[in-house]
């Protein structure tokens, strides 16, 4: 009788170990997805305001309603495109609570977690854009930064 017991709690404790192993791989199998796509998102949005940015002249950028001519040190959250890839009219790019949208309001550039998002003009001249995603607790963040060169 004490032998089945003692098997019986041997296989208790190893199932609860396993268990325990199960939960532990998920969670972490979890995390990494969601900062994979976290980064591939930022990645994403990052290259499409690139090209956009590469197809513009210097003069159809704005930064905060600001051009370059008028202040090329100029910083902002929000980018102004007078003619866009994206569409045939002008498009902005700004940050709307946690997310990053264009100007029409149907296209998000980057859908959630936006921390932060700042673009300035830069000698060359170029645009820095620089922004930060905030995963929670589980995933961290994410910083990407760049500079594109428009087209002269």
């Amino acid at each position: 009788m004490v032998e089945i017991m003692v098997g019986i709690l041997a296989g208790t404790v190893l199932a609860i170990t396993f268990s325990a192993m199960l939960i532990a791989t998920y969670r972490s199998w979890e995390n990494n997805r969601d900062s994979v796509k976290m980064q591939n998102d930022a990645t994403l949005a990052l290259a499409l305001i690139g090209r956009e940015i590469r197809k513009s002249s210097i003069e159809d950028l704005a930064i905060n309603g600001v051009k370059f001519s008028e202040d090329p040190a100029a910083r902002g959250e929000r980018l102004d495109f007078s003619i866009s890839t994206i569409r045939s009219n002008a498009v902005t790019i700004f940050r709307n609570g946690d997310r990053l949208v264009s100007s029409a309001g149907d296209f998000v550039v980057v859908e959630g977690g936006l921390d932060d998002f700042a673009v300035s003009f830069s000698e060359g001249p170029g645009v820095d854009v620089a922004f930060r995603l905030d995963g929670g607790n589980r995933v961290g963040q994410t910083t990407l930064r760049a500079t594109f060169v428009p087209r002269n």
